[in-house]
């Protein structure tokens, strides 16, 4: 059996699954493309698609909404296009109802070392723990979450400089890399596969606001760890009118530094906001806010600390 005539539906949502989506397409005979239904989001109640989706359509493959992934009709309609194999990146869990269909399994890529990190956030707990290291798993997967057999690992350094954004992008292709010769050792080597440990397995549940509270008396690496993501900051009048927004990355410097990289600005320890929003754009404006950015969503609105870069 060539690569082209392996039978691939692909199931993910987000930025981290489109690595492996193409690589699948690029290998294999990719039957469908299987992710979540677009949403209205905003104000403006504007449809949006998950990224998967909208490189789905880029690429010209067949869509499958996942709305109810119990319901007969979705579940025919995959039977139908006679899977080998199911690979699920960065989607939901799949229920013992799907498990069944492909003929050879499904394949999961889950960005930490298993059994170190099971669950829904691996990449924010190695950054908060300030791992030196972790990687990816390709497993088959079995009806109890993060469990199956080993297919493949591999380890992947983490910087000093890495956030979530950029621990996310190098696992994501890390991933992406592993699939086609984890989708062949299932076929042909499969006595291959290894049985996770469970007395080593440890946990990564999904991360709640409360667990990045920034206590700032803590030293600068655990602080710098808590930067999962990158921060926008929104500017508004004293009409309430947003005048601007700005994605901002967290960044180290030694302190005290007159090294700041050019057109940057150094928040200092005393600072009022109304001299921040001058020294940014010449006008002190009502007040500023710092969020933390997730994709299509905006959390956790804060004040700005001290100490924080901003471009």
């Amino acid at each position: 059996m060539s690569n082209k005539d392996i039978n691939i539906i692909f199931f993910g949502n987000t930025d981290f699954s489109n690595p492996t989506l193409l690589a699948c397409n690029n290998s294999f005979n990719l039957k469908a493309v299987v992710t979540n239904k677009s949403k209205k989001m905003g104000r403006g109640q504007k449809i949006l698609d998950t990224p998967v989706m909208t490189l789905a359509k880029e690429e010209n493959l067949k869509i499958i909404e996942g709305v109810d992934l119990n319901d007969a009709s979705f579940i025919d309609q995959l039977k139908d296009l006679n899977p080998d194999f199911f690979v699920v990146v960065a989607y939901r869990i799949l229920p013992k109802s799907l498990l069944g269909i492909p003929k050879y399994g499904s394949i999961n890529i889950h960005s930490s070392l298993l059994p170190k990190y099971r669950g829904a956030a691996p990449i924010q707990h190695a950054l908060l723990n300030q791992e030196n290291s972790t990687g990816v798993s390709t497993f088959l997967i079995e009806p109890k979450v993060d469990t199956g057999k080993i297919i493949d690992q591999l380890k992947i350094g983490i910087t000093k400089d890495d956030n979530y954004g950029s621990l996310s992008k190098k696992l994501s292709e890390a991933g992406a890399d592993l699939i086609e010769s984890s989708i062949n050792k299932c076929l042909h080597h499969s006595s291959q596969l290894i049985e996770q440990d469970n007395s080593m397995a440890t946990l990564a549940p999904k991360i709640s606001k409360d667990n990045l509270k920034i206590n700032w008396n803590h030293n600068s690496d655990t602080i710098f760890d808590f930067g999962l993501h990158d921060l926008l900051v929104v500017l508004k009048s004293d009409k309430d009118e947003i005048l601007d927004r700005i994605t901002l990355p967290f960044m180290r410097v030694e302190m005290p530094s007159n090294d700041v990289p050019e057109n940057f600005i150094l928040i200092k320890p005393g600072d009022m906001l109304w001299t921040i929003a001058y020294r940014l754009y010449g006008d002190p404006f009502k007040y500023i806010q710092i969020f933390e950015e997730n994709k299509d969503q905006i959390t956790n609105p804060d004040l700005i600390f001290p100490g924080q870069l901003f471009s």
